[in-house]
C-alpha cells in the first residue's frame, strides 16, 4: 500500500482502494466452492471488506496528509469485477 500511496502522491492523482468479494467462496467448514451470494458469510466478507478498507483508507490519509483517499468495494471476484469497469482502473 505504501507504493501505491507514494506514486499516487507523486502523480498528484488520488489513491482508490478497491476490495472484491466473489460470489464463490470455500465457506469456512472447509466443503466445496459454494455460491455465497446471499449468506451470512458472505454479508460477514463484505463487512469486514469495508471495514479493512475503512482502516487501512484512514491509515493512509494519517501517513500521507492531503493525498485523496477513496474507496469501492465490490462484487465479484476481481478479474471479473475490474473488467466490468473498464475506466476504473483496477
Amino acid at each position: 500500500m505504501a507504493w501505491a500511496a507514494d506514486e499516487a502522491a507523486r502523480r498528484g492523482a488520488p489513491l482508490r482502494l478497491v476490495l472484491a468479494v466473489p460470489v464463490l467462496h470455500d465457506l469456512p467448514h472447509g466443503s466445496r466452492r459454494h455460491r455465497v451470494a446471499d449468506s451470512v458469510h458472505r454479508a460477514a466478507l463484505r463487512t469486514e471488506g469495508a471495514e479493512a478498507l475503512s482502516e487501512e483508507a484512514a491509515r493512509v490519509a494519517a501517513t500521507r496528509g492531503g493525498l485523496a483517499v477513496t474507496t469501492e468495494l465490490l462484487d465479484g471476484g476481481p478479474p471479473r469485477s475490474c473488467a466490468a469497469a473498464p475506466t476504473r482502473h483496477c
